[in-house]
């Protein structure tokens, strides 16, 4: 996970103005998509009640506050 969270924040970085973020993102379109899908399994587990709200928020929120 910790190349996605360089590339997120490299995204984050450069994103200063629609055109650039754009190039950014579309330059790194694969690893986007990864973090995105690793957001939405953490929220899809919590709506669906299979995760524990509360250990996630521990073990993940460095990954998906802090990326």
């Amino acid at each position: 996970m910790y190349h996605v969270r360089d590339v997120v924040r490299e995204i984050f970085d450069c994103s200063h103005g629609k055109e650039k973020t754009l190039v950014c993102v579309t330059d790194e379109e694969t690893n986007v998509i990864q973090f995105l899908n690793f957001l939405e399994e953490i929220a899809i587990s919590i709506e669906a009640d299979v995760g524990d709200k509360d250990l996630v928020r521990i073990q993940f929120e460095g990954i998906a506050v802090g990326a």
